[in-house]
């Protein structure tokens, strides 16, 4: 499975796994974002 993310300047990055977008949040290197549905994209 892959998801979305988005750099911290909103930047659409590749599709990476689940344990590496978390690792990032982390590191705050991405940002969590959300659409007009309250959907993470």
């Amino acid at each position: 499975m892959r998801v979305p993310v988005l750099d911290k300047n909103g930047k659409p990055l590749m599709p990476t796994k689940p344990s590496r977008a978390r690792r990032w949040l982390k590191e705050s290197k991405v940002r969590v974002v959300y659409n007009d549905l309250n959907v993470f994209c």
